[in-house]
């Protein structure tokens, strides 16, 4: 996938792009519909299916006290639009200054300059430009201006929900991971460094995996069913309460897994939330209830 670290940069011309722009946080269901409509359109014309998006996230730069959190990182979000089909991707360094930009200027100057799409096609819900004062509706009227077909693509609903990036962090920040992967399309993955703990687990015989989250977003506490480098796993989020612990860690114990991997940036999908993370009367309650656990994570899958 080829990848330009913003528009300015672009120093090769596209070979008649079908465009699509926006945030894409999470690529849930309904981004992977645009996606899969953009790859379409393109490989019909021969063209190169492109995505535009912005870094960091446009709330992040303007709102910083909103405190947004991303669903995804930098790097899964690329990985999950390289999966959708896509062959392009501009990351728009999002400024202060670019933040200004109005909506026809942003036209002008990005879109019909820098990257003269064939086609566009968005979500229903797209804002762009200065203080998001551009609408679905002005884009229309700006590609009927230039030629440009454009395709405006309806919202997504699943058994009456609508499909969103907000409503996934709405699950997300309750732990119902199982109601975020069926609007994602996959499960929710957090992605860190392993890097050394207390111990703890090693004194239990349990030995885990404690990651340095580099995601925004970090689920409740809790015990997870998860999977990590294709491994079934549970992972504990919390304050290990038996040892009298007081600062958060993300604990994953891989069933069946004997490498060394300190030091290594993983991936750890979650699926489902099994349990409150409790206070045990000693280790030996603690260790019965694990292996408890990883029985209950081996019967999921």
């Amino acid at each position: 996938m080829r990848q330009v670290l913003g528009s300015l940069h672009i120093k090769r011309k596209l070979a008649r792009p079908v465009l699509t722009l926006g945030n894409f946080d999470g690529v849930h269901i309904g981004h992977q519909k645009i996606l899969s409509k953009v790859a379409a359109r393109a490989k019909k014309i021969n063209g190169t299916p492109v995505l535009l998006t912005f870094s960091p996230h446009p709330v992040k730069a303007v709102a910083p006290e909103v405190s947004i959190k991303l669903i995804q990182t930098t790097e899964q979000k690329l990985a999950s639009i390289k999966a959708a089909g896509i062959k392009a991707v501009i990351l728009e360094p999002f400024t202060k200054k670019f933040a200004k930009m109005g909506p026809e200027e942003f036209f002008e100057n990005v879109i019909l300059k820098k990257i003269a799409p064939r086609q566009i096609i968005v979500g229903y819900d797209l804002t762009f430009g200065r203080r998001r004062t551009g609408s679905v509706e002005l884009l229309e009227k700006l590609c009927a201006e230039n030629g440009i077909k454009i395709d405006v693509v309806q919202p997504v609903f699943l058994h009456e929900v609508l499909i969103s990036s907000t409503q996934i962090r709405l699950y997300l920040s309750r732990g119902d991971v199982e109601a975020a992967n069926k609007l994602i399309g996959r499960p929710y993955a957090m992605e860190g460094k392993v890097i050394h703990g207390k111990g703890l687990g090693g004194e239990l015989g349990i030995h885990t995996a404690n990651l340095k989250p580099a995601s925004d977003l970090i689920l409740p506490t809790g015990i997870y069913i998860t999977r990590t480098l294709g491994h079934v796993s549970v992972t504990d989020i919390g304050y290990n309460p038996t040892f009298g612990g007081n600062t958060l860690n993300i604990e994953t114990h891989l069933i069946g897994f004997k490498k060394n991997i300190y030091g290594k940036k993983i991936e750890v999908e979650f699926f489902k939330r099994i349990r409150d993370e409790i206070l045990f009367a000693g280790p030996h309650a603690l260790k019965e209830q694990i292996k408890n656990d990883i029985e209950q994570a081996k019967r999921y899958f």
